[in-house]
């Protein structure tokens, strides 16, 4: 087991220093970017010391990039974590169930199912998605994290945190 985190570790840095270099030689395609007047093996070394101690740069106003990623950092989170945990609620039932009835209808239903959902592009799955759960049923804003309907005090940038803090009159609808 010890063997096989290594090799799946050495897999992830080499991956990981592929993509920095293509990235690097992308960015070298720009004639106004900082990284062509070097050579290129001691730009993408530049490159990913600057990658390593977290200065991606300046936005277009002149503020650092990281405060940009800070901020919408707990809504990726957020997002990733409900993600995460509606993915184990209906897929360990489902792959349960399939194993279960192998060879029947359940498991042929079950595949096919799943074999639909990896094929179809996730861009336009999403577009369904949003019509059929905000458009449709109204469960969900159509944008953002929350209705426009409603004044949530961004306070610790966790939505359902924010909602429970909030001393509005909707903060039982949470």
């Amino acid at each position: 087991m010890f063997i096989y985190t290594i090799r799946r570790l050495n897999l992830f840095l080499i991956t990981l220093l592929i993509l920095t270099l293509i990235g690097y030689s992308i960015l070298r395609l720009d004639p106004a970017s900082l990284w062509t007047s070097q050579p290129f093996w001691t730009g993408w070394i530049a490159y990913l010391q600057t990658l390593v101690t977290g200065h991606l740069g300046l936005n277009q106003q002149g503020l650092p990039i990281w405060h940009e990623v800070a901020a919408v950092f707990p809504a990726t989170l957020e997002l990733c974590f409900f993600a995460f945990a509606l993915s184990l609620l209906i897929g360990i039932p489902l792959g349960t169930l399939a194993g279960v009835k192998r060879g029947h209808f359940v498991d042929t239903a079950i595949s096919s199912i799943t074999l639909v959902g990896y094929s179809i592009p996730l861009f336009w799955l999403a577009m369904l998605l949003i019509m059929l759960f905000s458009l449709e049923l109204g469960w969900l804003p159509v944008s953002g994290r929350y209705s426009l309907l409603y004044e949530i005090d961004q306070q610790t940038g966790v939505a359902l945190i924010d909602v429970l803090l909030s001393d509005k009159p909707y903060r039982a609808e949470a």
